[in-house]
Formats: C-alpha cells, sequence, structure tokens
C-alpha cells in the first residue's frame, strides 16, 4: 500500500524531537507487509434440542514483516505518532512478532 507520512531524514534520527520535527518533510512510499499466523483453536458445543451453542477461544502468534520502499533515502524514517501500541506494528519497519487471541 501507499503511505503518505511525515519523514525524519537519517542525518537527524540522534537529535532531540525539535530539530527532528525542523527537518522533517511530507513524502510518501510504498508499503508491503507480510503476516504469517499460526493459531490453536479449543472449543466445545453444547446441543439443546434444536439450539446448538457453539464456544471456543484461539491463541496464536502472528509474525510481521514490513518494508518499506521508494523512500527518498531508505535510512529515512516516517514519523508517525500513534495513540496505541499496536498500530505501529502494522507500519513501523522491521519484523515484529504478536500473540493473538480470540474467544467466540
Amino acid at each position: 500500500m501507499d503511505l503518505e507520512a511525515s519523514f525524519i531524514p537519517c542525518d537527524y534520527l540522534e537529535e532531540d524531537w525539535d530539530t527532528q520535527e525542523a527537518n522533517s518533510y511530507w513524502g510518501s512510499c510504498n508499503l508491503n507487509r507480510k503476516s504469517n499466523i499460526g493459531n490453536l483453536k479449543c472449543g466445545v458445543q453444547f446441543i439443546w434440542g434444536c439450539l446448538v451453542l457453539d464456544m471456543a477461544i484461539w491463541l496464536g502468534v502472528m509474525h510481521q514483516n514490513v518494508k518499506h520502499s521508494n523512500k527518498r533515502n531508505p535510512k529515512n524514517k516516517y514519523d508517525a505518532n500513534f495513540e496505541d501500541i499496536i498500530t505501529p506494528l502494522f507500519y513501523d519497519e522491521g519484523e515484529y512478532f504478536v500473540l493473538t487471541f480470540r474467544y467466540l
């Protein structure tokens, strides 16, 4: 997918926040995300006449591999401020493992 965001040049990544903000630029890049997910499912089924009740729980691990391409400089970092801890795992460049949980 295409990502349009503010980018920090690699020369300013070690600088303080004000310097990074002053030297950032608006640009775009391509984001390529690959996910591998493995789940274990455990459940029970109750039958009362014509009524069927299913209950299940899934536990698993997801491996995310996120790559950015077509940036002005491949070492530049995009500047995003997310308010949660999960969203950066889908946009920050790198490889991540995430625990997954679901119940029904």
